[in-house]
């Protein structure tokens, strides 16, 4: 018979969890007030450890929530914004279903003081709002940079180095959708992706 402390260890190992060093994006969502401004946090689903096993079976109909414990780094173009400590709550949430299959992902609302963001930041409106991107739990010794050449024949949109020394550790990518049929606004049918080292995840839901 387990331990009520084996019992414990064992319930928090195998809660869903975001591996160190996930990157993610950040979209602007809105000022609520003139101190105070609105956040949505995403991170790719493939970022996740230990979902529930029936979650991607429809065994699961509606949404799971996760804890967060550390520190989320959010960083553009120009380095880092803030550094939130603390614990957070995801939500695994639907947001695309195309010929890919029905996807979700973790997202994290956040509201902010403004005096707490070192400096303005830009609102990427063609790429829906997008800001930067977020690093979970950073640690520099096992971090992968990414290789430019990989890229060099990419339509890149934003690239960000998150602790300012000189290689680049996120980028945002896109294309036309043939198809002209990607959600949300604006309609500009711009499929947008973010590309860390050596992966791809889209970000915007396109295509048939």
């Amino acid at each position: 018979m387990l331990t009520p402390l084996l019992v414990l260890i064992n319930f928090l190992v195998s809660q869903p969890q975001l591996n160190e060093n996930a990157i993610g994006v950040v979209y602007y969502n809105s000022a609520i007030d003139d101190s105070t401004v609105l956040l949505t946090i995403v991170f790719p689903i493939n970022y996740v450890e230990n979902q529930p096993e029936n979650f991607f079976k429809g065994g699961i109909e509606e949404f799971y929530t996760f804890p967060f414990s550390g520190e989320l780094a959010v960083f553009d173009e120009k380095g880092k914004l803030i550094s939130i400590h603390g614990k957070q709550l995801f939500k695994v949430e639907f947001w695309c279903d195309n010929d890919g299959g029905t996807q979700y992902r973790p997202t994290l609302k956040l509201l902010l003081n403004k005096i707490d963001i070192e400096r303005e930041f830009n609102i990427h409106k063609e790429l829906q709002n997008i800001i930067g991107f977020v690093i979970a739990n950073p640690n520099y010794n096992s971090f992968s940079k990414i290789v430019p050449h990989q890229f060099q024949n990419e339509d890149i949109r934003l690239r960000a180095d998150f602790n300012r020394d000189e290689n680049i550790d996120a980028l945002i990518t896109v294309y036309y959708d043939e198809a002209e049929n990607c959600g949300g606004k604006p309609e500009n049918n711009l499929g947008i992706n973010l590309r860390t080292y050596n992966k791809m995840y889209f970000m915007r839901c396109c295509g048939p």
